[in-house]
């Protein structure tokens, strides 16, 4: 590892300016969104950009009224933002590969803050920089290049640590950095396997993350410290993009278990597992909203085999909370 490593890079970019609007079609507003006539499964409609162009990889803020995505609209993969309290409209953030997706990097408000989203920019050589920007997206910064790849960041709940997926030794592992004196070093290894899309739970005592061998995903969780990692599930499917609940152990995430993806619910106490959509389509992203019951989702259930636009579902689950 090099110097550059233990550094961290000051430089401040801004925040293009122009909002993308128009060509979006989006659900009503309220704490649940309305609008659109459900489908057999319960799932509705809630925004997409026009074919063939597919929005993925969902993240909410911390007050469940914004949630991000990427899209390749603009085309190129950016990460844009949705608030259905407003008039649809998107913002990139940059003119990057983006498209690992905002997972889990929103930051609750700390100190008076409006929170700070940190999210991992792929370069034109295929190197990767994490950047950050607060949440009234002002200027875009820097936080972290150096000669390892670093994606898929996502804060600890007091927003002053980021967990990430590096690359060393020939596999994606979780590392760890303070976020005033960025020095990644690593948390959680094992050693020819991937792990990717850590985020830890809202309480802070667990981080979730993809475990990937072999062509094949499980879901699985370890502590802070990088003890008592464990899976939570796993089988011969695939199991993947892990985003937590409000809290009690429920997690959300994407399977092929039945024959394609659909979005399914776990909990890690219980070790319950329960399917949410029933589609042939794949419905993948699972994204569950932090202040309400429902889980946002991508599926291509509109336009099969073409492109992804973004649904939302309540998930049918007894005392939930």
């Amino acid at each position: 590892m090099t110097n550059e490593t233990s550094t961290r890079i000051r430089q401040v970019h801004q925040v293009p300016a122009a909002l993308i609007a128009a060509a979006l079609i989006a659900a009503s507003c309220g704490s649940n969104p309305q609008g659109f006539q459900p489908w057999p499964d319960g799932a509705e409609y809630y925004i997409g950009s026009p074919a063939p162009h597919s929005d993925t990889a969902l993240a909410f803020n911390p007050g469940g009224n914004v949630l991000l995505f990427c899209s390749d609209y603009s085309g190129n993969p950016g990460i844009y933002g949705y608030s259905y309290g407003s008039d649809p409209s998107l913002r990139a953030f940059s003119n990057l590969d983006e498209s690992n997706g905002p997972n889990g990097c929103w930051s609750d408000a700390v100190g008076g803050e409006v929170g700070k989203i940190i999210y991992s920019a792929i370069r034109n050589d295929n190197s990767t920089e994490i950047r950050w920007i607060q949440g009234n997206l002002a200027d875009v910064h820097l936080f972290l290049y150096d000669s390892l790849e670093h994606r898929h960041p996502s804060w600890n709940p007091g927003a002053d640590s980021v967990i990430m997926s590096t690359f060393d030794n020939g596999a994606w592992g979780l590392w760890i950095t303070a976020f005033d004196e960025v020095s990644p070093t690593p948390l959680f290894t094992p050693g020819g396997v991937d792990c990717l899309m850590p985020s830890y739970s809202p309480d802070g005592d667990w981080i979730i993350f993809e475990r990937r061998e072999s062509g094949q995903s499980d879901i699985w969780v370890v502590r802070p410290d990088g003890s008592d990692a464990h899976e939570v599930v796993g089988g011969s499917s695939n199991d993947m993009h892990p985003c937590w609940g409000h809290g009690g152990g429920w997690f959300t995430f994407s399977s092929d278990r039945t024959g394609n993806f659909e979005i399914w619910v776990g909990n890690t106490g219980t070790g319950d597992l329960f399917k949410v959509t029933d589609d042939p389509a794949d419905d993948i992203y699972p994204a569950w909203n932090p202040v309400s019951d429902w889980i946002a989702f991508s599926s291509d259930r509109r336009d099969p085999g073409a492109s992804y636009d973004i649904f939302w579902i309540t998930p049918p689950l007894p005392d939930r909370f």
